[in-house]
């Protein structure tokens, strides 16, 4: 069983579409898991925000110094 040049070319170009396809995959899975990642830390930013104006503030303050001291 000979192959020709033909046969050859055909099997390179779709061992390079499934090649280029599986690139692609990875790239979709790495880009998923930076944009993930991105969001947890906008909310682990987002959370810290939250906590650090909440303990400026005043009126918390006197509310949890008032539930500590009851």
């Amino acid at each position: 069983m000979r192959l020709d040049s033909k046969q050859v070319i055909d099997i390179i170009g779709v061992t390079a579409i499934v090649a280029s396809l599986i690139f692609v995959g990875l790239q979709l899975m790495l880009d998923r898991n930076v944009s993930i990642a991105a969001q947890y830390a906008a909310r682990s930013e987002s959370l810290k925000a939250d906590l650090r104006t909440r303990m400026e503030s005043n009126g918390y303050m006197s509310s949890r110094i008032r539930w500590l001291s009851s």
